[in-house]
């Protein structure tokens, strides 16, 4: 899996779904609008839920292979 990417050091494309984390709470979140905003997937602003920032994101995984079974 991919590592963390600190977001002092660079930030997903803007609508890049991404998993984020702020060291508290870690989930799926993409970069919105000309302020460059993290977004949760229903819409609502990252910082506004959660009180404080994303820190870090790695892309999101790639989907199992077709055909394969659990």
């Amino acid at each position: 899996m991919n590592e963390w990417i600190s977001c002092k050091e660079r930030m997903p494309e803007i609508g890049q779904r991404v998993i984020a984390t702020n060291g508290t709470f870690t989930g799926e979140a993409y970069l919105r609008g000309h302020r460059k905003a993290f977004y949760r997937p229903y819409e609502s602003e990252w910082d506004a839920v959660f009180d404080e920032p994303v820190t870090h994101w790695k892309p999101m995984p790639l989907p199992p292979a077709k055909g394969v079974e659990a």
